[in-house]
């Protein structure tokens, strides 16, 4: 589980990344993220809208991308970030390390467009 000071909560934060943040493609999500002035934040929130499926489903979803990113973040440095993690219906039926694969490359992408 993240700690409660890298979840981005806030309903108006998380519609300001969509709109204005850059994102990132990849096969089961899309990450939006937007710099930051301090360097030493990074906040994620993890969306599953109704497209993916039912609550069972939407949850599944989350709860795949959350542990994925979980056990990635410390040997990415990402901060300097709020990131919106959007997934798409395609991650129901990938493995886990499918996912974990994806993100891999997508923190990849996402920390080359923040420090050029």
């Amino acid at each position: 589980m993240l700690s409660k000071e890298n979840r981005l909560t806030r309903s108006r934060s998380i519609k300001y990344i969509l709109r204005n943040g850059q994102k990132v493609y990849s096969k089961y999500f899309t990450v939006f993220f937007v710099p930051i002035r301090n360097a030493n934040e990074l906040r994620i929130a993890f969306i599953a809208s109704k497209k993916v499926g039912n609550a069972v489903k939407r949850n599944k979803a989350v709860r795949l991308l959350k542990e994925a990113s979980r056990l990635l973040l410390k040997d990415y440095k990402l901060e300097g970030a709020h990131l919106v993690v959007v997934a798409n219906n395609k991650i129901l039926n990938a493995s886990f390390n499918d996912v974990v694969e994806d993100i891999k490359s997508s923190f990849e992408q996402v920390r080359s467009k923040l420090k050029p």
